[in-house]
């Protein structure tokens, strides 16, 4: 994207893909390398991936329902969503977050596939995860049938596109991944799950109304989480100076292969939620929003303003990172429920 960029609204609530893409102006030689890849995905798709267990995904067990008790979940409204970016040329050169949606996902009625990716090192990574994530998870949906292991499509599609950013010279360079895969037990219209895996930093958040305080649907894995620092420790890493390798600040992430053998993880943290009837929005942002905001910040923001679209929404949150003096990149997604 040029310097001089402005605020970005994304099409909410439309059938098929909608992305964010910039030109990076970097790493000219990895987007070579990618694009013999986008012609032939299947080239690496059936490499064999077996982490050690000190990589194992970080699992958060099902959230309980927000619908009060004795009462079933909602029958919901189709799912609408919207977003918002910006560059904030003032301290950025380039645009490096990038974002997917995608409808009626898998041939599943009512369902949506949301990603929200931050990447850093150059826009060759982010490109490839906009790219290629979902319609991997799609290829792990199919493969596995009606009785689907969610969090074991996810993990697959995130470990194996990993691996292909492998493959293609993804050193370098690499992208955090928040994705909020909402499922619908049968039909456009019945009970709703929020199938959620992240690597990084980039944040989903939960928003309900009566009451109920914002919930964390992910984990941030960076390199200040004691948790995070023990694991990068244990299979012979280095955390200096609050980054991994005293260069990356983020634990998890697809690519920056440099450091995979330093600690640096693709395993996703994995969440399931079923939605209730006070539930109300999902957020997912970049860093930069999460940088100069708080969750409750985010929740009082989007229920002071709730009757507004999706995408007035995600320009609020983004507006207000501005506002609030974040030097970082900015892209936040909004999925309404009810």
């Amino acid at each position: 994207m040029a310097a001089s960029m402005g605020l970005n609204i994304g099409l909410g609530g439309g059938a098929g893909v909608a992305t964010v893409l910039g030109d990076g102006g970097k790493g000219a030689q990895q987007k070579q390398r990618l694009s013999v890849l986008n012609a032939n995905p299947g080239a690496v798709l059936g490499c064999g991936i077996t982490p050690t267990s000190a990589y194992a995904p970080a699992v958060a067990p099902p959230m309980p329902s927000s619908a009060p008790p004795g009462q079933p979940p909602p029958q919901s409204a189709p799912l609408s969503h919207g977003f918002a970016c910006e560059q904030n040329a003032r301290w950025r050169k380039y645009m490096e977050d990038s974002h997917t949606a995608v409808h009626d996902f898998a041939g599943r009625a009512g369902s949506l596939y949301a990603g929200v990716y931050d990447g850093h090192g150059g826009r060759a990574a982010v490109d490839f995860v906009t790219q290629h994530l979902h319609a991997q998870l799609k290829r792990e949906l199919d493969a596995a049938g009606a009785n689907a292991n969610i969090h074991e499509c996810l993990r697959g599609a995130f470990l194996k596109v990993d691996r292909m950013l492998m493959q293609v010279g993804a050193v370098h360079c690499g992208t955090t991944v928040a994705v909020a895969l909402c499922l619908r037990a049968s039909g456009p219209r019945s009970p709703l799950t929020i199938h959620v895996a992240n690597a990084g930093d980039t944040r989903v958040l939960l928003v309900a109304e009566g009451g109920l305080p914002v919930r964390r649907l992910s984990v941030d894995h960076v390199a200040t989480d004691p948790a995070e620092v023990k694991r990068v420790q244990s299979v012979g890493g280095t955390v200096v100076n609050n980054r991994v390798g005293g260069s990356l600040a983020v634990t998890r992430a697809l690519g920056d292969h440099c450091l995979k053998d330093g600690g640096v993880s693709a395993d996703p943290h994995y969440m399931a939620h079923e939605v209730g009837a006070c539930d109300k929005f999902v957020v997912m942002a970049s860093d930069g929003v999460w940088d100069v905001m708080t969750d409750l910040d985010a929740q009082e923001l989007l229920l002071a303003h709730a009757h507004e679209s999706c995408d007035e929404l995600a320009e609020r949150v983004v507006k207000q990172a501005l506002n609030k003096g974040t030097r970082d990149n900015l892209s936040c997604l909004i999925i309404k429920l009810k």
